[in-house]
């Protein structure tokens, strides 16, 4: 496993340098929104908009059930759930998004944060599968359908290829037993690996969490009087989500960066609801983030518990 240590010692010295390159891009896009126009005279539907609030304990429901199938343990699903919380109360101020471990090792003895820290990978490893293909699957359909049949086809073949491939190297990477060691050996992530069975049952909740943004999306956009059909919601959810995923930070849930991407790319579906499609995504971003992380500051406050005693 030398040379996977290796892997991970380049990327821990590549994201500092990522952290400064991702708050270039995040100041710039969530400031530069002056190009775009914006209506008055916006109204709510308050049911709908409830639906969409309704729906947030479920998606931190399928994050927690995940940490729980990969953290047994002796925590229950309650105490998962709990930990997926206050880590979002603490990601919101961090610069990437994979420190929410840090709120498991607020939950967690001072033996068992390491390991914690190790089973996020295959939890946001799955999740990424399916932005990542999702992403890849809805983009061509943003450029009006213009290529010929046969690009088209070996365009969704390589999709299905490269699909195949990320979830057998899921499978076989985390089952097998792990060791690396970071910062010249102070810190050492190891795990004995994964039953293919919880991986599956990660896999399967990673997948329902995207059902549930989709319907948050549909909810928010009823709410708000926007007519978008199914598949426009499911394209512009995607393209909104995976596009969002691949700028280097996490700082405050993204804010401003993923504003930026909705307006262009559910501006293909809609002209002159630049301020419907804002307020949506500021919604949903209220509803996902602020929320949350609301909620996991009070269960670190009512806890009373320093944070480094998980370290």
């Amino acid at each position: 496993m030398i040379g996977t240590a290796k892997i991970y010692s380049k990327v821990y010295s590549f994201s500092r340098w990522a952290v400064l390159i991702g708050l270039g891009i995040y100041f710039y896009y969530a400031v530069d929104l002056s190009k775009f126009s914006f209506s008055t005279g916006i109204f709510v539907d308050f049911f709908l908009l409830a639906v969409a609030v309704l729906l947030m304990p479920l998606n931190y429901f399928l994050e927690g059930y995940k940490w729980h199938q990969l953290n047994t343990g002796n925590k229950s699903l309650l105490d998962s759930v709990k930990s997926v919380f206050s880590g979002c109360g603490i990601s919101l101020l961090m610069p990437f998004k994979w420190m929410n471990f840090l709120g498991w090792a607020y939950h967690a003895q001072p033996k068992e944060w390491r390991q914690l820290m190790w089973s996020t990978f295959p939890a946001a490893f799955a999740q990424n599968i399916f932005t990542g293909i999702f992403t890849i699957i809805f983009l061509p359909l943003l450029f009006n359908g213009g290529a010929t049949y046969s690009i088209t086809f070996l365009y969704y073949t390589l999709v299905i290829v490269l699909t195949l491939f990320l979830f057998l190297f899921y499978y076989k990477f985390f089952s097998a037993p792990f060791r690396v060691e970071l910062l010249g050996g102070k810190v050492t992530l190891q795990s004995a690996g994964f039953e293919r069975k919880i991986l599956t049952r990660v896999a399967a909740a990673s997948w329902g969490r995207y059902l549930v943004f989709l319907g948050q999306y549909m909810a928010v956009f009823a709410a708000l009087g926007i007519e978008l059909s199914v598949y426009e919601v499911l394209v512009g959810t995607v393209l909104t989500m995976g596009l969002t995923s691949f700028f280097p930070i996490s700082l405050l849930g993204k804010i401003g960066i993923r504003e930026s991407i909705a307006l262009a790319v559910f501006g293909q579906f809609l002209s002159g609801f630049d301020g419907h499609i804002l307020l949506a995504t500021l919604l949903i971003w209220f509803v996902n983030i602020v929320l949350p992380a609301l909620a996991g500051g009070w269960i670190i406050i009512r806890n009373k518990k320093p944070l480094w005693d998980g370290f």
